[in-house]
């Protein structure tokens, strides 16, 4: 997926910090319930313009609007270079019920 299909995408929240010392992080979910992200999925972040997909190797609840993720390839290092970046998955990989996805409803 490249850069201009960005258009395509759903922001659901952003990283919000690390967790622990290994790389996991912490996504703040928007509007959406934490329960939509599951391990099939690619999620898309931010960086420095550029969206880039990762894959979610494990996923830990947190809290009600939080969940904790790690994510492949991805070390201490690389995970703070993520802390506050935006998050975005595709749509099409996830049933939102009769929630329209609406591209001019995207904030970022």
């Amino acid at each position: 997926m490249a850069f201009f299909m960005q258009d395509n995408l759903k922001e659901i929240g952003h990283i919000s910090r690390l967790h622990g010392y290994s790389g996991k992080l912490v996504i703040s979910f928007i509007n959406e319930n934490p329960s939509i992200l599951t391990k099939k999925i690619t999620i898309w972040i931010n960086i420095s313009g550029l969206i880039t997909p990762f894959k979610i190797q494990e996923i830990q609840h947190l809290n009600k609007n939080k969940l904790i993720l790690t994510l492949l390839n991805v070390n201490k290092n690389k995970a703070e270079e993520l802390k506050n970046k935006s998050v975005f998955i595709n749509p099409k990989d996830i049933d939102f019920g009769k929630e329209k996805f609406d591209k001019n409803n995207i904030t970022g």
